[in-house]
Formats: structure tokens, C-alpha cells, sequence
């Protein structure tokens, strides 16, 4: 497939496609690639689903991460044992990168804490698809 123009971050996130034939169609970030040849759907999903690389769109891969629980005790002792992740990753938990001195994962990591809630993991490292987890502190 020829693109007429792709927009795209260094990293290959896509931000925006289109082509002379109108062969991809966007609405509020939802893309259909479509062949008109063959009149079959060539990809379809989430913009963010998908990266660009040497000339293709290709599906974003999943990280293969793993927590021992999603449910411990907020004592300062303890804590989730997160494994799997990218090298490079970066974690955040209420929007605050941690560990706060590097923001990137160990493998493997820990998350310990003293203040009960419910927690928003997210473990990013473009291309590979985030990975977001509710952990429970009690």
C-alpha cells in the first residue's frame, strides 16, 4: 500500500495517515485500512495500536509483564514483585514516574507503600503496547 502521507513521531507512533485513494479512514482515533483491490480490511483498531516502521504499519507487540499479586498490605514491608518488563520501561502510579530518581523499570521491580488506595500501574516503552494494572493497598 502506498501512503500519500504519514505522520509520524521519531519513535514510529503514527499521528496522522492518509493516501490518494482514501484507502484509510480515521475517526476519533479509530483507523480502517482497506485495499480496494481486493475490498478486504487490511488492519483496523485504535490508532495507538499501531506504529510505523520501514515503510509499514505494523500492530504494536504486548510486554509480557507479571505481578506476584495486585492485592498487599500498605505497611512499608509489604510489596508487588513486578517482572517482565521491557528494558527501559518507564513505570507510573498516579501519573508520578517511579521510581522518582531514574523512572525506569529494574527487572525485577517492587511497589511498596504505607498509604492504603487503589493504584493505576502503567508500565510504557514505545512501541510495545502500555501495560496498566489496578492494584489494591490495603
Amino acid at each position: 500500500m502506498i501512503y500519500s502521507s504519514i505522520t509520524i513521531e521519531p519513535n514510529g507512533k503514527i499521528l496522522c495517515i492518509t493516501t490518494g485513494n482514501g484507502d484509510f479512514l480515521v475517526y476519533n482515533d479509530y483507523i480502517i485500512a482497506i485495499d480496494y483491490e481486493s475490498n478486504a480490511s487490511l488492519f483496523s483498531g485504535n490508532m495507538d495500536d499501531f506504529y510505523y516502521s520501514e515503510g509499514l504499519v505494523i500492530n504494536r507487540p504486548s510486554q509480557t509483564i507479571t505481578l506476584d499479586k495486585t492485592t498487599f498490605i500498605a505497611n512499608g514491608v509489604d510489596s508487588i514483585t513486578i517482572t517482565g518488563a521491557v528494558t527501559g520501561s518507564t513505570m507510573t502510579i498516579k501519573g508520578k514516574i517511579i521510581p522518582e530518581q531514574s523512572g525506569t523499570c529494574d527487572n525485577p521491580d517492587y511497589f511498596i507503600t504505607e498509604l492504603p488506595d487503589t493504584y493505576t500501574l502503567t508500565i510504557s516503552n514505545f512501541p510495545y503496547l502500555d501495560f496498566v494494572v489496578t492494584i489494591e493497598a490495603t
